[in-house]
C-alpha cells in the first residue's frame, strides 16, 4: 500500500512539473505606433511581477512569461495595451496615442503644465524620438520634430551647430537664434556639450503666451531641455553603441567632366574673341590655335596631349579634338581625393538608480565622428551625474553637472580658395590634382614624400593654390573643455505655498590652432605661420523664486513671483607668427617672426530680472495666464530698463456637455494669446559707448575712432 501511495504521489509531481514546463514561454514581438514607425524605450512588463523588457531601436522586445499571464505595453503618450498570452510566441503591439496624455506633465518656462491646460504653444519631443537619430547635438535631431520649427544645417562638419529658427525671425538685425534652458538654468554654452543620449525630453516653446516669461532671452523661442533622471526603486545598468558611414547620397554639380570637352570650349572661346576683333574665320581660327596654350589661354605647362598647339589638337570644321589625338596622362579626378567615405562611432554608458530620499543618474559617452570631407572629424568625451534628494518632509535639493571634453579638425573648408568643396565643384578637369613634368609624370615630393601636389603655378584658375594638399598638410584644431552645472533647493513652506532657489553655471576653456605649412601653400613664402586663439568663457545665472498654488472646489490658482540675476563674461587671448622651425608643431615658440601684435580683450554684459505669472483653471476647461516681466540691460545706457508681458486664454470645448455624444473629435481646444518680447543680444557688448582701437605712434599710445556709440539706444520689441 505504501509502495503504490509513493507511485501515485511521484506520478502526479511529475505531472505537474511536466504542466509548468509545458507553460513556460518566450514571447517576442516588435512594437510600433499608428503609422508602423517602431518604437524604442517601450516598457513590456509582465502584469503583477517586476518581470519584463523594454523594446530596443527598432521596437523589439523579448520575455520571459507563461500561458494565462498578462503582458502590459506602456509608453509615454500613449495608451496602455493588456495583451493575454496565449500560444502565440510571437506578439506584434501598435500603440495609439493617449488622449489621457492630456494630463502628463510638461515642462514649461520655470515651471510645470499639462498639455490639457496650458494656453501657450509648446510641442514635447521624447527624448527617445532624438536618440533615433545619428547626430551629434540636439539642434541637429529637431529637425522635422515640431511644425514651424525650421532646422538649417550650414555645415557638414561632424559636431557643428545646425540654425534653429522658430516660426521664422523675431529680430531685423539683432539675434535670431532661440533660448536653450538646461534643466531650468538659461544655457549659453557649446550645444555641443550635451548629449543627446542623456536628453529625457525637449520641449519647444513657440508662441509669445510661452515665452514672454523668459523676456529680452525668449524673443526667438525657447528650447526647454530635460536630461534624464534617476528613479526610485529601479536600479539599472544601460550600455548601448552605434555605428554608421556618413558618406553623401546628394550629386556633386553636374561639371564638365571631360578634358577634351573642356579645351574645345577655351579654343572656341579664343575663335569668338577673334571674330569680335575684326578678324575673318581664317584669321580667327589661327588666332584661337597660336594662343590656346599660351598666356592668354592654358598655360603650356597644363598642355595632356601629344601636340604642340592648338592648330594640333582642335579639327575647326568641328570644334573638337582631332581623331587619333592621345594624352600624355590622365589628370587627376579631384572629387576621388577630397571626399571620403567615413565611420562614426558612438557608445553610451548609464547608471541610474535610488530609494524613497534620494535618486541619482550618472553616464558617460563618447563619439567619434569622421566627416566626409579629407582630415575632418568631431571627438567628444561627456560625463554627467545628477542627484536628488528628499533632506525632510518639507525640504529637497537637487544638484547636475555635466563635463564634455571636444576636439574638431575642421581642414579644408574656409569661404575662400581653401574650400575643398570650392575646388572640387570649380577646378576645370584639364587640371590634375598632382605635378607632372614636361613628360606628363608625377613628380616625387622632395619634402613629405609620395607625389607632389600641384600648386598651380601659371595655372589660370586657383592660382597658387591646393585645397586638398592644404587639408593634408596644414591644420584647424579645436579643443574645448566645458562645464556645467546647476543646484537647487525647494521648500514647501504650507501645502500651498513654497519657494524655490537655483544656481546654475558654465564654463568653458577653448583652444583654437590654425597651422600653414612652410614649404607650400598661401604661407610658403613666410615659413609657414601659426595662429593660436584662446577663449575663455564663464556665466552664471541665479534665481529665487516663491509659488503659490490653491484649489477652491472647481477653481485652480498657481501664480509665483521671482527675481533672476545673470552675469555673462568671455575672454580671448589671439597671437600669430611666421617662419616655423618644426612643420608640424603649432606652439608660438616654434616659430620665429611675429607677423602681427598679439592681443586679448573681454567681453561682458549683465542682466536683471523681475517677474511673475498668474494662472486660472476652471473646472479642467476654461484656463487663463498672465505674465509679466522686467528686464535690465548693461548693454544700455539711458534705457537700461523695459517690460515685456503675456496674456492667454484657452477653452476646452470637448469637455463641454453639448459634445459629449459625438464620435468625431477625442479632444478640441480653442486658446488665444497676445504678448510682447524684447531683444537685446544682437546689438553688441557696449553700443551706448564710442570705440576707439589703440595704437602705438612713435612709441607714444595711439586712438583710430572705429565706431560712434548711441546712448539713446534701447529695446527692440516684438508682439
Amino acid at each position: 500500500m505504501k509502495n503504490k501511495l509513493h507511485g501515485i504521489l511521484t506520478l502526479l509531481l511529475a505531472f505537474v512539473v511536466q504542466f509548468t514546463f509545458a507553460q513556460e514561454m518566450t514571447v517576442t514581438g516588435t512594437v510600433v505606433d499608428e503609422d508602423g514607425l517602431p518604437l524604442p524605450g517601450v516598457n513590456v512588463i509582465v502584469k503583477g511581477t517586476n518581470t519584463g523588457d523594454q523594446t530596443d531601436f527598432d521596437g523589439q522586445y523579448s520575455v520571459s512569461t507563461s500561458r494565462g499571464e498578462t503582458l502590459i505595453f506602456s509608453y509615454v503618450g500613449f495608451g496602455t495595451e493588456e495583451i493575454l498570452v496565449e500560444t502565440a510566441e510571437v506578439i506584434d503591439v501598435v500603440l495609439r496615442v493617449d488622449a489621457g496624455s492630456l494630463d502628463e506633465v510638461v515642462v514649461v518656462g520655470y515651471g510645470t503644465s499639462t498639455r490639457q491646460s496650458f494656453t501657450g504653444t509648446a510641442k514635447v519631443v521624447d527624448g527617445e524620438l532624438l536618440n533615433r537619430k545619428n547626430v551629434s547635438n540636439v539642434s541637429q535631431a529637431l529637425a522635422g520634430e515640431s511644425a514651424g520649427v525650421r532646422v538649417i544645417n550650414n555645415s557638414g562638419q561632424p559636431g557643428s551647430e545646425a540654425q534653429v529658427r522658430i516660426r521664422g525671425i523675431g529680430s531685423v538685425n539683432g539675434n535670431t537664434d532661440p533660448l536653450y534652458v538646461l534643466d531650468g538654468v538659461p544655457f549659453t554654452g557649446n550645444i555641443n556639450a550635451i548629449n543627446p543620449e542623456d536628453i529625457s525630453s525637449t520641449t519647444i516653446l513657440k508662441d509669445a503666451a510661452a515665452t514672454a516669461i523668459y523676456g529680452s532671452r525668449g524673443a526667438n523661442g525657447v528650447i526647454v531641455i530635460n536630461t534624464k533622471k534617476g528613479r526610485a526603486g529601479q536600479s539599472s545598468i544601460e550600455v548601448s553603441a552605434k555605428t554608421g558611414v556618413n558618406f553623401s547620397l546628394l550629386p556633386r554639380y553636374n561639371t564638365i567632366d571631360s578634358p577634351e570637352q573642356y579645351i574645345a570650349l577655351g579654343w572656341e572661346g579664343l575663335y569668338n574673341s577673334g571674330i569680335a576683333q575684326g578678324a575673318d574665320n581664317a584669321a580667327a581660327i589661327n588666332y584661337a590655335n597660336n594662343n590656346l596654350f599660351s598666356g592668354n589661354g592654358v598655360d603650356p605647362r597644363y598642355n595632356l596631349w601629344n601636340v604642340a598647339d592648338g592648330g594640333e589638337l582642335i579639327n575647326p570644321e568641328t570644334g573638337m579634338v582631332r581623331d587619333g589625338v592621345t594624352r600624355k596622362y590622365n589628370p587627376e579626378d579631384w572629387e576621388d581625393y577630397g571626399f571620403q567615405s567615413s565611420q562614426r562611432t558612438e557608445a553610451n554608458l548609464r547608471i541610474s538608480g535610488g530609494d524613497e530620499t534620494t535618486t541619482y543618474n550618472t553616464s558617460f559617452g563618447y563619439l567619434k565622428d569622421v566627416g566626409y570631407i579629407i582630415d575632418s572629424d568631431f571627438e567628444r568625451y561627456t560625463g554627467r551625474l545628477s542627484v536628488n534628494h528628499q533632506v525632510k518632509d518639507w525640504l529637497s535639493g537637487s544638484m547636475n553637472m555635466g563635463y564634455t571634453l571636444s576636439e574638431t579638425n575642421n581642414n579644408g573648408q574656409s569661404s575662400d580658395s581653401g574650400s575643398v568643396f570650392w575646388f572640387v565643384d570649380n577646378i576645370p578637369s584639364i587640371y590634375p590634382l598632382f605635378l607632372r613634368d614636361e613628360n606628363g609624370d608625377i613628380v616625387n615630393d622632395p619634402i613629405y614624400g609620395g607625389p607632389q601636389y600641384d600648386y598651380g603655378e601659371g595655372r589660370g584658375f586657383g592660382g597658387l593654390t591646393n585645397s586638398i594638399a592644404d587639408a593634408k598638410y596644414s591644420g584647424s584644431n579645436t579643443e574645448r573643455h566645458e562645464l556645467n552645472t546647476s543646484a537647487n533647493l525647494t521648500a514647501e513652506i504650507t501645502d500651498w505655498l513654497s519657494f524655490e532657489t537655483t544656481f546654475g553655471a558654465q564654463y568653458y576653456n577653448s583652444s583654437f590652432n590654425s597651422l600653414q605649412n612652410p614649404f607650400y601653400g598661401p604661407s610658403a613664402s613666410q615659413g609657414g605661420s601659426i595662429y593660436k586663439e584662446k577663449e575663455e568663457l564663464f556665466t552664471y545665472n541665479f534665481l529665487q523664486l516663491l509659488r503659490f498654488q490653491k484649489d477652491f472646489d472647481a477653481h485652480s490658482f498657481e501664480a509665483f513671483v521671482a527675481h533672476e540675476s545673470n552675469s555673462w563674461e568671455r575672454q580671448l587671448v589671439f597671437a600669430s607668427k611666421n617662419n616655423l622651425i618644426d612643420p608640424n608643431s603649432t606652439e608660438l615658440n616654434n616659430a620665429v617672426v611675429v607677423s602681427s601684435q598679439p592681443g586679448s580683450y573681454t567681453e561682458d554684459y549683465t542682466l536683471e530680472s523681475y517677474f511673475g505669472q498668474l494662472q486660472y483653471n476652471f473646472d479642467d476647461t476654461y484656463f487663463l495666464s498672465g505674465s509679466v516681466r522686467r528686464d535690465g540691460s548693461s548693454r544700455f545706457v539711458q534705457d537700461k530698463w523695459d517690460t515685456f508681458g503675456s496674456v492667454s486664454g484657452a477653452w476646452v470645448i470637448s469637455n463641454e456637455d453639448f459634445l459629449q455624444d459625438q464620435n468625431v473629435f477625442d479632444f478640441m481646444k480653442l486658446k488665444a494669446s497676445y504678448g510682447t518680447q524684447g531683444e537685446q543680444a544682437g546689438v553688441g557688448f557696449y553700443p551706448g559707448y564710442n570705440s576707439f582701437d589703440i595704437g602705438s605712434l612713435n612709441g607714444m599710445p595711439s586712438f583710430a575712432f572705429n565706431t560712434r556709440g548711441n546712448p539713446e539706444l534701447t529695446w527692440e520689441t516684438s508682439t
